[in-house]
């Protein structure tokens, strides 16, 4: 991960995967909830979801970004 935010590339390539993520969650939530693309709740769940994710990886180095992301990860 440090080497990620250490490294102007790979965190520019980063910012573009994170924002399709949000957009995956934003999606679900826009499905799940009957509302229309444009609403903020979608919006704020994708933003939310993803920055607690990334919180949690960061603060648990040896966590796997799949487990988190997935809500197996022990801490």
């Amino acid at each position: 991960m440090r080497l990620i935010l250490m490294t102007p590339k790979l965190r520019a390539q980063s910012v573009h995967q994170y924002a399709e993520w949000r957009e995956v969650i934003a999606a679900y939530v826009v499905r799940r909830a009957g509302l229309k693309a444009a609403a903020l709740l979608p919006r704020l769940a994708g933003q939310v979801s993803f920055a607690l994710t990334y919180d949690v990886w960061l603060d648990d180095g040896d966590a796997d970004l799949l487990e988190v992301l997935d809500g197996s990860c022990p801490k």
